[in-house]
């Protein structure tokens, strides 16, 4: 009887629920959802007929791990999602009213698979390695249009760890094998374009050098030609008939020349010498 009592005092009491920050509160009378988000508070409700239930309206992630989905070119690749997701505060009953408090795997889940193969099949293998950005784009923007009527909020996602095909990573091994070795090869080219273009500066450079020099030594005897040209021109006026006479008698030794077959023959004419004087 006792334990009667404390049900029905507990019925008659009834109960009280606690909503925190981040969530809100759902109630069903009878099996009816109430069409109101609770915000956070103390609740106290019938439990005879009243059911309360909260959800998280916080950013959640979820995170699916090597999901496979074919490129535009036909290439197996897979890759890992997160999508960063929210509940409408105010509009949450509706989702758990339609879909259920397993809105993720009913719904969230199948909905990502199906839109990264939707949006993978409009890009070529390269391009969804070359621009990522733009394949998470597209993805979001087709997430966003989906969730958007159940009153989820798609805020990011992220794409990592991308795989391929075992035939396409052999393929692109063989690729960037043969970009290497025609890469060795330019580098190669350049480095002999680099050494010739040494060579031919050196050699350019010795010969101006060499053409230089040759000026320098043209140019040097010319100056030279002209200063002695300058020289004779200037002794030639200078060579007076009295200063030839002056500087022979200085360097006479008073000894006339003898020739064999004959007398000395005087270096200087005397009689000139005086008759020359005496017209002076």
């Amino acid at each position: 009887m006792k334990r009667i009592a404390t049900v029905l005092a507990a019925l008659l009491l009834g109960a009280c629920g606690q909503v925190d920050f981040g969530e809100r509160a759902l109630f069903s009378y009878w099996g009816k959802m109430d069409q109101q988000c609770y915000v956070p508070g103390l609740y106290f409700y019938n439990p005879i007929y009243t059911n309360m239930d909260t959800v998280s309206v916080q950013v959640e992630k979820l995170t699916l791990v090597k999901l496979e989905a074919v490129t535009f070119d036909l290439q197996s690749i897979h890759t890992d999602i997160t999508v960063n997701y929210s509940l409408d505060p105010k509009e949450c009953h509706k989702l758990i009213e339609n879909v259920g408090f397993e809105f993720v795997k009913k719904l969230m889940i199948p909905g990502i698979e199906e839109e990264l193969k939707a949006a993978t099949a409009h890009f070529r293998v390269e391009k969804v390695i070359q621009d990522r950005a733009s394949l998470r784009d597209e993805i979001v923007k087709k997430l966003r249009a989906r969730f958007d009527t159940y009153d989820i909020k798609i805020d990011a996602i992220s794409l990592t760890n991308f795989g391929f095909s075992a035939e396409y990573a052999a393929e692109v091994e063989r690729k960037q094998v043969a970009e290497q070795s025609v890469q060795r090869k330019e580098y190669v080219r350049q480095q002999a374009e680099k050494e010739a273009g040494a060579v031919i500066a050196k050699a350019q450079g010795d010969a101006k050098a060499t053409v230089l020099e040759a000026e320098a030594n043209a140019a040097a005897r010319r100056l030279k030609g002209d200063a002695e040209a300058y020289a004779n021109e200037v002794v030639k006026k200078s060579l007076t008939g009295d200063l030839i006479r002056y500087e022979a008698i200085k360097t006479w030794n008073g000894k006339l020349p003898v020739f064999t077959g004959g007398g000395a023959v005087p270096f200087i004419n005397m009689d000139t010498l005086i008759k020359e004087e005496g017209k002076k």
